[in-house]
């Protein structure tokens, strides 16, 4: 599925990273060590292009020495595959990053289900066969600022804010209204946010 995406051009390179950056942020908790939630930092800011390719590469070969180096028998399962998830997540690839990061991240979360992950990647790439603009009327101060908060801060629980300041601009698109107004997941590269974003960067 995800090499279709990206195949069909339905899913760029940045919503692929960001997917295996969601899948990293599903283990979050289990990240103790600095390195580990750097490497989610510096793959989300790679795909935003505020990364350089070398802080990749450092990123990569600074948390393969420690995941080579940890001991899966003391610090547990779980806790071992979730920093490879966090690692896949710099993968040279994209695609690849989305590959590796969705199958390591089953091993850390034990009822992480098919349709849980198929959920996630809707939430960046939307309906592929069926682009939504955003109507210029609709990108109210109100609405950019409000996107951008939520962007930048990952406050995704506001999002049913940004659906009234939405229908409040005139948009009375149920596809827009309704994801923003569904529960979670949604993650950095949901496509109503972006949908704004792009319009009014």
């Amino acid at each position: 599925m995800l090499e279709w995406l990206q195949r069909s051009g339905a899913a760029s390179e940045r919503k692929l990273r960001l997917f295996a950056c969601a899948c990293c942020r599903r283990v979050h908790h289990l990240l103790s060590e600095p390195w580990s939630r750097e490497a989610i930092d510096v793959a989300e800011r790679l795909a935003d292009g505020l990364a350089a390719e070398q802080e990749r590469e450092t990123a990569w070969d600074e948390s393969m020495r420690d995941i080579e180096a940890a001991d899966m028998a003391l610090d547990g399962e779980l806790v071992w595959f979730a920093r490879l998830t966090a690692h896949n997540a710099l993968a040279g690839s994209a695609v690849r990053a989305a590959q590796l990061a969705a199958s390591t991240v089953c091993r850390s979360v034990s009822d992480l289900s098919e349709a849980s992950q198929a959920a996630l990647l809707r939430d960046i790439v939307g309906n592929p066969f069926q682009a939504i603009p955003a109507a210029s009327n609709w990108l109210t101060a109100t609405v950019v600022n409000l996107t951008k908060t939520i962007y930048d801060n990952r406050a995704f629980d506001r999002l049913p804010e940004l659906a009234n300041a939405l229908e409040q601009a005139g948009c009375t698109n149920h596809e827009i209204l309704d994801h923003c107004r569904q529960p979670s997941p949604h993650v950095r590269g949901c496509w109503v946010v972006d949908l704004v974003l792009v319009q009014h960067p």
